[in-house]
């Protein structure tokens, strides 16, 4: 036992230095795990079960190859294991990783399977494993995240912990329900993360998009911050019905100054805007200064900086197993845990009243090619106000 601890610190040790020292190096290992794991994956799930006869489904699947990116392609019904379940998907939602990270790009693993586009869902449970953790019972309607892709006829889900699921409140549709996963976990995680407390100044960025509406009205109505909200001017009124306390223009060049005159004011940012995707504005370096002493900085987006999305992965083993924060002071940038206590949570500040529901900017039927690149291009956009939800056509029994 000792022997194997003594060679875990040791490759800790180097995998650390090596973050330090040599990023690119640490940036192929990473890559390498991904290969690793999606092939680990690949053994491990099944596929193929009946489902009304039928041991096929329609999903809407990435096809780099193809000229928009996308096609609608007959693939096989997932089966669960033990600790998955079955849904038949009755809505999902988009987000920009859903075109910024592409599974089927990675060489290797793009040649594992179909790759189906999505991983927020809701729908109704038809099949369930065995184990205990699976608590929810067929009929049940059920929110979370996919872990065999969204946008299909039916999807598996997931009862481990770590990427957990829950029933959907009942003042919600499938469909609001859908638009909850990455957009509110995240902003829950965020908060939690950063220790958002009662009263403390907090500025959204990006106030009326997906993650801005529930940074806002989590960080107002959970949190009982005192939120400001950046947006633009048609989405003003929109922002503070979200229950913002106030509401910044970013077209209106003497608000904006007179929020930057205003000089270090918030106890945390939360930036759902900037990113490393060359069409999105870098926001920190003009925010930033509006941070009180011992201000966070929260980002949702990695920056342009190549080094923070090293810090991100790195970050999660270090403070596990060694305790250390390896991000920027005052900079989070961090990797989502869906985990079954966030999504229950959520839940929960529905059913008590504190949330009351989901902003849907537009739903698309998906039933051809066309239909998912003009769903893909809504979200491309930038311009959403809230969350771009998808149904899939049923194929012909």
């Amino acid at each position: 036992m000792i022997v194997l601890l003594a060679v875990e610190f040791a490759l800790s040790a180097v995998f650390l230095w090596c973050a330090v020292r040599r990023p690119k190096l640490i940036a192929g290992i990473i890559a390498l795990m991904a290969i690793v794991a999606g092939y680990a994956y690949s053994l491990f799930t099944h596929s193929g079960s009946a489902v009304a006869g039928r041991s096929m489904m329609q999903a809407a699947i990435y096809a780099p190859a193809s000229p928009s990116g996308y096609k609608l392609e007959s693939v096989p019904i997932p089966s669960h294991t033990e600790r998955t379940l079955l849904i038949k998907v009755e809505a999902a939602a988009l987000n920009p990783s859903n075109y910024k990270m592409l599974p089927a790009q990675i060489p290797f693993l793009r040649h594992l399977r179909s790759w189906v586009i999505g991983y927020d869902v809701a729908g109704t449970v038809i099949s369930k494993g065995s184990h205990s953790d699976c608590d929810v019972q067929v009929g049940d309607r059920v929110w979370g995240m996919a872990v065999s892709g969204s946008i299909a006829e039916y999807a598996l889900m997931s009862c481990y912990e770590s990427i957990g699921m829950a029933r959907i409140p009942s003042r919600l549709s499938f469909e609001e329900a859908a638009g909850l996963p990455v957009a509110a976990l995240t902003g829950l995680a965020a908060y939690e993360r950063n220790l958002l407390q009662r009263g403390d100044q907090l500025l959204v960025i990006g106030a009326s998009g997906g993650c801005g509406m529930f940074g806002v009205s989590m960080g107002v109505h959970a949190f009982g911050a005192n939120v400001t909200g950046l947006c633009s001017t048609k989405n003003v009124a929109l922002v503070e019905s979200f229950g913002a306390h106030q509401v910044v223009d970013y077209r209106e060049p003497v608000e904006m100054e007179r929020l930057s005159a205003g000089g270090p004011q918030f106890d945390v940012i939360y930036d759902t805007v900037t990113s490393d995707a060359p069409e999105d504005p870098n926001y920190e370096p003009d925010m930033r200064p509006l941070l009180k002493p011992g201000g966070r900085y929260i980002a949702i987006g990695p920056s342009p900086d190549p080094l923070d999305k090293i810090r991100a992965v790195l970050d999660v083993p270090a403070q596990f197993f060694f305790g250390l924060r390896l991000q920027r002071p005052g900079y989070d940038w961090f990797l989502l845990q869906p985990t079954k206590d966030r999504v229950r949570k959520l839940s929960k500040y529905f059913d008590d009243g504190l949330l009351k529901s989901v902003l849907i900017d537009s739903t698309f039927s998906i039933d051809s090619e066309a239909a998912m690149v003009q769903a893909m291009d809504r979200m491309m956009s930038r311009r959403a106000v809230g969350k771009i939800i998808v149904k899939i056509k049923a194929a012909s029994v």
